[in-house]
């Protein structure tokens, strides 16, 4: 047996073990049990519904393994490692420094929770293994950076790392352009965004030989997680809503996020049905359930984060491919979205149905006055304005309002 403590932030919340026989048990600490409410932080809703009892399940406990990366990066974080990318247990002890939010991962004694260096052993480090250890979620090439001088450094002790810096992807060319005209547009519509720019690869000080540079651009956004007093906790709705990372992410409702939104981050409803009208525009088929999340400021309180990952995939996809990454109102074609598609999203948003579907228009007309804005269009090329305004005037969202 092998054990991890988790911590959130320097308060520890309970103990992650991992069997023989790939079980999984995460056990509070008494000393979170017996604490204040406003001592405790959030570690997750899905632990929060089961305060205080233990979880036992016959493989790993999926809201860990949304801590690390997917596809491609699973692959090189783990050749960089030497460890087997399907060890999920033994990636996140090598990876829980410097994870997502404010979770931290430390190697401990089973069961008891005293922090220790024999349940599991740290690999040796090399220069890859220090410089790049830390886990980012997603598939898409990334690394942690922060600002150094006039460039920027991935030399990035933890806490100090403030950037998530996102490189080419073969299979989808231009993909940083693409990400920062569409962030762009997101901003300037109303949507709040972190701060984000287009960089050059080289102002990087180093990145890993493995990574493909493409053109040599490079999009780099501000963490919303890392802040210069600490880590905030954050966390996803795959995590939220327990489904296993990977094809599963993309199985649900737009609904189902809105009926969590309204319970545990009423403030943020509003929010997040402008950020669903946006994607329908703009055409974002990839707003699946990582590509939502919820911060605990205050460690305890949710709401919903700034917009991350918005981009127009419909410039990527084959006519008839275009479609929402989850469904609205049983649907995910673009073009069978209209206002009324949002009438079960409203409800589920407790919003009023009148004062919804005039926030619904309010919307619609003001990421499409930013479409028509040259700050948004400046940043798409020809082909790609021709290929956006051709599905913004096929939605019947925008026609039939």
């Amino acid at each position: 047996m092998s054990a991890l403590a988790v911590s959130v932030g320097d308060i520890q919340v309970g103990v992650l073990e991992h069997f023989e026989d790939e079980r999984q048990r995460f056990s509070y600490c008494e000393s979170y049990v017996n604490a204040f409410l406003k001592s405790r932080p959030v570690l997750g809703q899905l632990f929060e519904d089961r305060f205080p009892d233990t979880i036992s399940v016959d493989g790993p406990i999926c809201w860990f393994t949304h801590l690390l990366p997917q596809g491609v990066m699973l692959r090189w974080r783990s050749k960089l490692l030497g460890i087997d990318e399907i060890d999920t247990f033994v990636l996140l002890s090598q990876l829980g420094d410097d994870l997502p939010g404010a979770v931290v991962l430390t190697p401990c004694e089973p069961e008891l929770g005293r922090k220790s260096s024999v349940q599991v052993r740290r690999m040796p480090s090399d220069e890859g293994t220090s410089l790049f250890r830390f886990s980012l979620a997603g598939a898409q090439w990334k690394l942690s950076a922060r600002s150094s001088g006039r460039g920027l450094t991935t030399r990035a002790s933890t806490g100090e790392t403030s950037y998530i810096a996102k490189f080419h992807s073969p299979d989808y060319p231009g993909l940083p352009q693409c990400e920062f005209a569409t962030m762009t547009w997101a901003r300037i519509a109303g949507i709040a965004t972190p701060e984000f720019s287009l960089r050059q690869v080289g102002e990087f000080d180093q990145i890993p030989v493995e990574m493909p540079t493409g053109d040599g651009k490079a999009f780099v956004i501000e963490r919303f997680d890392r802040t210069a007093t600490g880590r905030i906790h954050i966390e996803d709705f795959g995590q939220i809503l327990d489904r296993p990372p990977g094809q599963h992410q993309y199985r649900g409702s737009y609904e189902e996020i809105a009926r969590v939104i309204r319970w545990i981050a009423p403030d943020s409803t509003e929010e997040f049905l402008r950020v669903i009208v946006f994607n329908v525009i703009a055409g974002n088929g990839d707003a699946h359930l990582k590509n939502f999340s919820v911060i605990y400021r205050d460690g305890r309180n949710a709401a919903l984060t700034p917009a991350y990952d918005i981009v127009s995939t419909v410039l990527y996809l084959s006519p008839g491919k275009e479609e929402l990454a989850l469904t609205l109102a049983d649907k995910k074609n673009f073009s069978h979205v209209t206002t009324e598609s949002f009438v079960h999203l409203l409800d589920s948003l407790a919003i009023e149905q009148t004062r919804g579907k005039k926030l619904v228009n309010e919307f619609i007309d003001s990421t499409v006055s930013a479409w028509e804005k040259n700050p948004v269009r400046s940043e798409f090329s020809r082909a790609q304005i021709e290929r956006l305004q051709q599905h913004i005037g096929s939605l019947p969202l925008v026609k039939n309002r």
